[in-house]
This record gives structure tokens, sequence and C-alpha cells, in this order.
């Protein structure tokens, strides 16, 4: 996913507290993770671009419609190539 509005945003004049909805762990600032009934998915973020993956297609399919309601976002598809190493199906 590519979020399209990443860098419209200005500086803020006043601060600004954000807290992680329930059920999410936060295990590194650019990695989340939600976990229910033994199913997961996990969102990593790089700057503007997001990797979206879990054990349950259903419910990546429903975090990915969720994020795009609240941001502006582009769904590049299935994912092959990572940070440069080319991810193999097998």
């Amino acid at each position: 996913m590519d979020v399209k509005t990443a860098f419209l945003n200005g500086d803020l004049d006043e601060e600004a507290y954000m807290e992680q909805p329930e059920g999410f762990i936060v295990l590194d600032k650019c990695v989340y993770c939600k976990f229910n009934e033994n199913k997961e998915v996990d969102i990593c973020l790089y700057v503007d671009d997001m990797l979206i993956f879990g054990t349950n297609l259903q419910q990546v399919e429903e975090t990915k419609s969720f994020l795009s309601i609240k941001f502006s976002m582009k769904d590049m598809g299935m994912a092959d190539v990572n940070l440069g190493n080319q991810d193999n199906k097998f």
C-alpha cells in the first residue's frame, strides 16, 4: 500500500498524542501486529509505504479497507520485492 497523503501535512504548532487501538502490540516504531482469535495481521511501515500481511486473508483485506477509509492510499497488490529482496512463492 502506498499512502498518497503522507507528505501533505506540515509541522504542527501543538503537541499531538496518539494511542494504539486495543489489540495492537507495538514491536517496533515501524512494525505493528494485531492478534485476534488465532489470527494475526502485521503492518510494516517505511516512510509512505506499508506492507500488510497476516495469517488470514479476510482480516488482511479488512485492515486494508479500514486504513483506506482513514487515509488516501493506493493498493499496489501482492508484494514481490521488499527492500530490494525478491520474494519467492513456493
